[in-house]
């Protein structure tokens, strides 16, 4: 008699590392039974989407006890091998789940049982305006040439370039290397503001469609997106650390912009580094990583150092672009306006008379970070976390920016009852008040 055929998946949201056990449908072959598909299956008195890990004739568990699958959601794998030795080097790695660690592969509606089909097949590009790359100086063309002669292999290139040297004109003449190879490009920022300047960037750059995959996106988009690349139908990926997983059997080179920013880290469910994983992934598809900034990680610094990664720089501004003017003003014995001096209030009134805008930074929320009795010394701070109060002058609250304590704003010191508080330091409603 045939032994049934026992399948391991993995279900996403149940807090156990090991796989689950289900029987095959009777009707099924074992060569549709592929690592990589989706499969709904009843789980308790829910039905939950799990994703095919491997399938054997033995199971630890009694077969009077295993239950069948309810339903093959997929007749493909939408992961490949390579993609799921990633995702099991990750669960490893991270400690966690292997059914939550393959569920952030998805997007959401897929994780959910949708189709994995496009709904509406994009038209190719037709851009005649196609922008020429420019001349690149020396240190741009050096790096180009450092990467492109690692096509094909791994290696993790940090590219170092002060602000305005040109780092994202070498990201786009590897790109096009790389297009020019039929071969795809995985491209992340930190943030999603960052997408929308790099993206038109590209637009004017290549003549290819390029897929966006970021939180604000639908979960339609974001479907589309990811079915783009997972089809080998699209070449260019711009996206932020969700996009990290997005499965690309053409991958030929990822670029990570701006890799110190601590936003390329997970830091709620399932915890994980964006640079670390893409430079795995460089590792398993044997393929540059490059990573890009002005201000590199102590990690990667040090990865330099130890002979792991290959140092790339652009100590210079590209083209005619001119470093900022620089002046550090000395206000000691001078008249301040609210923390604001004569010299910077005078530069301000020029600007404004050249119709031209002003940038004011202060990393101060409220009108002022304490409130001290100028009698006894007093100093509101919060009961909880002891942090000091912080005044909103306008809401008329003291509040905690630790744990969100509140207080009414008090008028008179809690200890020696005397009127004389003061508002100690500088905070933004305090600036915009004076201006």
């Amino acid at each position: 008699m045939t032994k049934p055929r026992i399948l391991h998946v993995a279900i996403p949201s149940v807090p156990f590392f090991s796989l689950f056990d289900y029987l095959a449908p009777v009707d099924c072959l074992p060569e549709q039974l592929l690592a990589g598909i989706r499969l709904e299956v009843p789980f308790g008195k829910r039905t939950k989407i799990a994703f095919l890990i491997s399938h054997s004739t033995e199971s630890h568990y009694p077969l009077e006890k295993l239950k069948p699958i309810s339903q093959r959601l997929d007749d493909t794998p939408l992961l490949s091998e390579m993609d799921l030795r990633l995702l099991h080097w990750v669960s490893a790695y991270y400690h966690h789940p292997l059914g939550d660690v393959i569920s952030a592969a998805f997007p959401v509606a897929l994780r959910q049982g949708k189709a994995a089909t496009l709904k509406k097949k994009p038209s190719s590009r037709d851009n005649t305006k196609i922008l020429s790359p420019i001349i690149c100086n020396d240190a741009q063309q050096k790096a180009i040439d450092a990467v492109s002669q690692a096509f094909g292999t791994f290696g993790v290139f940090l590219l170092e370039g002060v602000t305005g040297s040109g780092k994202t004109e070498v990201y786009m003449q590897l790109i096009q290397k790389v297009l020019d190879n039929n071969q795809q490009v995985l491209v992340l920022v930190p943030e999603i503001t960052l997408t929308p300047q790099l993206q038109a960037r590209f637009e004017a750059r290549f003549n290819t469609l390029i897929a966006i995959s970021h939180s604000k996106l639908t979960d339609t988009q974001r479907k589309n997106a990811w079915l783009l690349m997972q089809t080998g139908a699209c070449a260019l990926l711009l996206g932020t650390r969700s996009a990290l997983f997005t499965p690309m059997p053409r991958l030929g080179l990822i670029i990570l912009d701006e890799e110190h920013d601590s936003s390329f880290k997970q830091q709620e469910g399932f915890r994980f580094s964006a640079r670390d994983v893409a430079i795995m992934r460089g590792k398993f598809a044997q393929v540059p990583v490059l990573l890009g900034s002005a201000t590199p990680s102590f990690e990667s610094v040090y990865n330099v150092k130890q002979g792991r990664y290959h140092h790339l720089t652009l100590p210079e501004r590209a083209g005619n672009a001119l470093p900022p003017l620089i002046e550090m003003v000395d206000i000691r014995q001078q008249v301040l306006q609210e923390g604001l001096s004569p010299l910077l209030l005078n530069a301000m009134r020029d600007t404004l008379s050249r119709n031209e805008q002003i940038l004011l930074f202060l990393n101060r929320r409220g009108f002022a970070p304490t409130l001290m009795c100028h009698d006894c010394g007093w100093v509101g701070r919060c009961v909880h976390c002891d942090a000091n109060l912080v005044i909103h002058r306008n809401l008329s609250l003291l509040r905690c920016h630790h744990c969100g304590t509140e207080h009414r704003l008090v008028k008179t010191c809690p200890v020696c009852q005397a009127q004389r508080l003061v508002c100690v330091g500088l905070g933004t409603e305090r600036i915009e008040s004076v201006l």
